[in-house]
């Protein structure tokens, strides 16, 4: 999918060269500031990875930023997130965590909350990153905007692969495919933000008392 969107945006041509400009240059550019998706904290197109040792709280933090933006409430400090449909891939969880998670998170709150869940989903490369376009395009189809998507876990969506693989190329595998497809596809005007919760491992170059 990534390649023919490639092709298509390209239109037969030659990738365009490198540029090159020199400082000066770089002063007087009219250049757009960074739009942000809660403020000062995650930016409003790409991905965003979730990091952190276990057992510190990164599934409710996922979960809290998609219900307080579908609901348009405040988080993490006062923030306001931008206000639109998310979908939350819960993929380590069951319904009945979620709907009591749900009952947390919602507290008093006695309306609708529209926030698009899901337990299981395929892989990126076994047609998880079509099925994501795909709820992203039929919801902006119905007239609402989409701010985020947020993957529980990255292990849980990305290729498969040999035990005797490096750990890098799986995550740049499984989050570059999904920027492109968020971020690039000529479907989504508009990009999502696309946050991926990943799990600290034991084995990691650096200390996990600093997270």
């Amino acid at each position: 999918m990534c390649d023919t969107w490639a092709r298509k945006k390209l239109n037969g041509q030659q990738p365009p060269k490198h540029n090159i400009d020199t400082v000066d240059d770089l002063l007087t550019m009219d250049l757009k500031p960074a739009e942000h998706f809660i403020p000062d904290l995650i930016p409003a197109e790409g991905v965003t990875l979730l990091v952190s040792k276990p057992k510190v709280g990164k599934s409710w933090i996922l979960y809290d930023i998609c219900v307080s933006a579908t609901l348009g409430r405040e988080l993490l400090g006062g923030r306001k997130a931008n206000q639109g449909r998310s979908l939350y891939l819960a993929l380590e969880d069951s319904k009945k965590r979620l709907r009591a998670r749900a009952d947390k998170l919602l507290g008093y709150h006695m309306g609708p909350c529209p926030v698009a869940t899901a337990t299981t989903w395929d892989r990126v490369d076994a047609g998880g990153l079509d099925q994501i376009e795909a709820w992203v395009t039929a919801t902006r189809a119905q007239g609402h905007a989409v701010v985020c998507v947020c993957i529980d876990v990255l292990q849980m969506i990305r290729p498969l692969g040999g035990e005797r693989q490096s750990v890098l190329p799986h995550r740049q595998r499984a989050a570059k495919p999904c920027a492109i497809a968020l971020a690039a596809s000529q479907c989504l005007p508009n990009p999502a933000r696309l946050i991926l919760r990943q799990q600290l491992r034991r084995s990691a170059l650096f200390d996990q008392r600093t997270i």
